[in-house]
């Protein structure tokens, strides 16, 4: 009864106020906020937390998106109102209210537990860095934040504007593993279709590197001997095991924002090519070996 007697009322004070497809109520708004930011960080969704997501409008199909998010880009413009290096400071974007916080009270009037769901959208997105008391939140940092109370997220100190994209890191790392470097420049522009074959291409060499490393134990027998010393396969092994460590560092970096915060520069990303030369020339000897050994086994019965 009181939903429907206050219903117009709410409508004018909060005109834009998003829909939801299930009841949200004081009591459970927290815990659904938290669904929510679990799927943020790679959790698998819920009906509670796909029905948040999309009420704020951050879905397209099953990706979170923020730039359909009209609540998303409000944050965003806010922060785009600022000059290089400066920051929106927590009192800039809420405001208090008959004693509660509100984004947008005039038209949008979202809680707490709402502003906390589209802050971490926007650093899944890459669009934001965010400052609560004691630590900051970048698009790598999504499971730490994910497991953050959402009262702690709602009262950050600042959001701030992410670091420029690292195009000559990025345009390194593609090559390295054989993509157009080009394909990096798409990915600054938000189309995450590369990225699959980044990590396509990232997996299949962590896979050759241990398979690599494990048959090096042996230093490739051939005949009664070995075609390496022991000197020669440990010096190999410690080779492939500095890139597998590098590559396996990178299956971090699965979306756009976080490929925003890539932290190798180009210089360190093309020392790892001689790794991956030598992966290439072990696994040409062992083919050589292979046939060798089969020849022989061959003549040994003729």
């Amino acid at each position: 009864i009181s939903g429907i007697c206050l219903s117009q009322h709410f409508e004018e004070i909060a005109p834009q106020y998003p829909q939801f497809s299930v009841l949200v109520t004081n009591r459970n708004r927290e815990q659904y906020a938290k669904d929510a930011l679990r799927v943020i960080s790679g959790g698998n969704p819920t009906k509670q937390a796909t029905a948040v997501l999309d009420a704020l409008k951050l879905l397209d199909g099953d990706r979170i998106t923020p730039s359909g998010s009209p609540y998303a880009q409000y944050i965003v413009a806010k922060l785009k109102e600022k000059a290089q290096g400066q920051v929106v400071n927590h009192t800039e974007l809420l405001e208090e209210v008959n004693g509660a916080e509100y984004l947008a009270p005039d038209t949008y009037r979202l809680e707490n537990e709402w502003t906390a769901v589209l802050l971490a959208s926007l650093v899944y997105s890459g669009d934001i860095v965010l400052a609560i008391p004691g630590n900051k939140f970048d698009a790598s940092k999504l499971s730490e934040l994910a497991s953050t109370p959402v009262d702690d997220i709602a009262a950050f100190k600042h959001i701030e504007q992410p670091k420029n994209w690292n195009m000559p890191g990025l345009q390194a790392l593609y090559e390295l593993l054989g993509l157009a470097p080009g394909l990096a420049i798409e990915v600054s522009q938000n189309k995450e279709g590369s990225i699959a074959s980044l990590q396509d291409r990232i997996a299949d060499k962590v896979r050759r590197l241990v398979t690599t490393t494990h048959s090096l134990r042996e230093q490739l027998p051939f005949w009664s001997g070995h075609v390496l010393t022991e000197a020669e396969a440990d010096q190999y092994k410690q080779q492939l095991a500095e890139t597998k460590n590098f590559l396996e560092s990178l299956q971090a970096y699965n979306s756009a924002g976080k490929l925003k915060n890539f932290r190798y520069s180009a210089d360190e990303v093309r020392n790892h090519k001689v790794g991956l030369d030598q992966l290439e020339s072990i696994e040409q000897l062992q083919l050589v070996v292979e046939e060798l050994s089969g020849l022989a086994m061959y003549l040994s019965k003729a």
